[in-house]
């Protein structure tokens, strides 16, 4: 006996009837065990969002479910990513299709970039996390140092920023 492969997470039951010329039939029971895993697939295109801007990530189920999957999502830092919506639901007409959820970085006081993650989880898959850094739009440019020079002298300013943006500067 011989098992395919297939696209949901249901065991199946199938009858088998034996018949030869002469000999009763004969009814076989034969059970595959189902051994696919549910997973969710998380896409965007994005490893960085500005401060006060949002972006969109997709979210579907590798396989048929049995039954209405709930995810629910949330992010490693609420004050400086938010999440809309903060679930979703799949059922067996639309577990292949891309469901969207806004990734919005929340402004700030800070002068600092956050590197945050979206987190993902159901009972019915692994939990999937999905990394973003926040660009900070508050870094300040700093100057010390010298703020005169002698006639064909040379002195030192030194330039930095007041926190780490996120990104090269």
């Amino acid at each position: 006996l011989a098992a395919v492969l297939d696209a949901n997470l249901v065991s199946e039951t199938v009858s088998l009837t034996l018949t030869a010329t002469g000999m009763a039939p004969l009814v076989i029971i034969v059970s595959t065990v189902d051994i696919d895993t549910q997973n969710l697939v998380v896409t965007g295109g994005f490893a960085t969002i500005d401060e006060n801007t949002s972006n969109t990530i997709q979210v579907h189920l590798t396989n048929l479910p049995p039954s209405n999957v709930t995810v629910n999502i949330t992010t490693s830092n609420g004050a400086s990513l938010s999440v809309s919506p903060s679930t979703l639901t799949f059922t067996a007409g639309n577990y292949n299709i891309d469901q969207p959820v806004t990734v919005s970085a929340l402004n700030d006081a800070n002068e600092t970039a956050e590197y945050l993650t979206v987190i993902l989880t159901s009972p019915s898959a692994p939990m999937q996390i999905y990394n973003v850094t926040t660009i900070d739009d508050d870094t300040r440019i700093l100057l010390s140092g010298a703020t005169s020079v002698n006639e064909a002298g040379s002195s030192v300013v030194t330039v930095s920023l007041s926190g780490d943006p996120g990104i090269v500067r």
